[in-house]
């Protein structure tokens, strides 16, 4: 199966990222929305993840580069999309 690269918005300030958000739907009718933000404080990227069953997390992910938080979101999105075409397949 292939899966489509997600396409990011990174917010700027002062040459850092402190945020980056990514949605896009599935299917037309499934909606699927990361967004990463930096905490200054604690020095780390929250990756939030909104969208149905398994996909939408209460707590954030928390990451020490927003690389990672990415890598990461793109694991669960092929997670994601591997569940609904399995779903699919046995509605078939």
């Amino acid at each position: 199966m292939e899966f489509k690269q997600l396409k990011w918005t990174d917010h700027l300030s002062n040459d850092l990222v402190i945020g980056s958000d990514c949605c896009f739907r599935v299917y037309d009718s499934i909606k699927i929305e990361f967004k990463i933000a930096y905490e200054p404080k604690e020095n780390q990227y929250y990756l939030y993840s909104f969208g149905i069953g398994s996909l939408r997390r209460l707590m954030p992910d928390k990451f020490a580069t927003v690389k990672e938080a990415k890598t990461t979101a793109y694991e669960i999105y092929k997670n994601e999309i591997c569940r609904i075409k399995r779903a699919i397949d046995n509605l078939i």
